[in-house]
């Protein structure tokens, strides 16, 4: 039999960020209440630890401020004035410890290997961070408000400018493809712009424009690998950091996507759009002080922003979140 050893110790030695068996807190009792999104928040917040048997997970009496939910394993509940209790996968135990921070009732051991999720009291008690505000594309030609030009007249247009020389060439790359997206025809501003491509070889404007049509169009790696071949030829146009970081923040790789944030911000330190996208991105990563301070540079060139200001103070506000 080991020596007790407390779930603190526990957690350093054994947890693992490992994420894929998750599990769902409205299975248990009380969190089926809760809003979704509360819900998402304290599931975020769950640690995986993996405990040998025969370990003291917690003595009964003892203060452990946690609640914990069997993923794998047995556990055995004992009390000297009650029957010993086993809980196996998808059963919890704490829920006082939780939610009113009594002692233990019960000496908690393992009786085979065991894997339990986690949630401490601190993490039950903070506020949720509130909800980022939503990522912004910069740099791209707006779509043209007035009067919509039929498929073919475009195509036709496109042909003729081809033919025409770079200035025309610039002005067909920079406004056709809007128009066959007021069309809803992606996929059409996407051929065109692969047509401009063996014409520009070396424009990285035109391979910048066609990631976006990839972005709109769903095609995210094909996209990314764009944004990067446009990067190449010019390192120096903002817009594209920016767009790029965008598609990777929605991909899940936020830590890329803030550098491309910072990036487009050295080249383009007074665009809040941007200021806004890599506030996100640090939220992605919970670093809500870093957070806070990009929200906070967007409002310093806007104070009109009022999705960026609700995001902004929830996060001071909530400073307790703040690590």
């Amino acid at each position: 039999m080991q020596k007790f050893s407390s779930i603190v110790n526990a957690m350093k030695r054994r947890t693992r960020n490992d994420n894929k068996n998750l599990p769902d807190l409205k299975n248990v009792g009380f969190f089926e209440d809760l809003p979704a999104g509360r819900r998402r928040y304290l599931e975020s917040k769950l640690k995986r630890v993996e405990f040998t048997p025969g370990t003291c997970i917690i003595r009964q009496g003892r203060s452990g401020k946690f609640l914990g939910v069997v993923e794998s394993g047995e556990l055995t509940l004992e009390n000297p004035d009650s029957q010993s209790r086993t809980l196996t996968s998808g059963q919890h135990f704490g829920s006082e410890m939780l939610l009113y921070e009594k002692p233990s009732s019960f000496t908690i051991r393992s009786q085979t290997d065991a894997v339990v999720w986690t949630l401490n009291r601190s993490d039950w008690s903070s506020p949720s961070p509130p909800s980022p505000p939503r990522i912004i594309f910069t740099g791209r030609s707006r779509l043209l408000k007035a009067g919509l030009v039929f498929l073919a007249a475009a195509s036709a247009i496109a042909i003729v400018l081809l033919t025409l020389g770079p200035t025309l060439l610039e002005y067909a790359n920079n406004t056709l493809p809007d128009r066959f997206i007021e069309e809803e025809r992606p996929d059409l501003a996407e051929s065109y712009l692969r047509y401009a491509i063996r014409l520009q070889p070396e424009s990285a404007k035109v391979y910048g424009n066609l990631a976006d049509i990839l972005a709109i169009q769903d095609k995210t790696q094909e996209a990314i690998e764009t944004y990067q071949q446009a990067i190449s030829l010019d390192e120096y146009l903002p817009w594209i950091h920016n767009n790029l970081g965008v598609i990777l923040l929605e991909d899940g790789q936020a830590s890329e996507a803030a550098d491309h944030f910072q990036k487009a911000l050295n080249l383009n330190p007074l665009n809040t759009d941007v200021y806004r996208n890599l506030g996100n991105a640090y939220y992605a990563q919970e670093q809500w002080n870093k957070a806070a301070a990009a929200y906070q540079n967007a409002l310093e060139l806007d104070f009109t922003l009022l999705d960026i200001k609700a995001a902004w103070a929830g996060l001071i506000l909530s400073e307790s979140r703040l690590v």
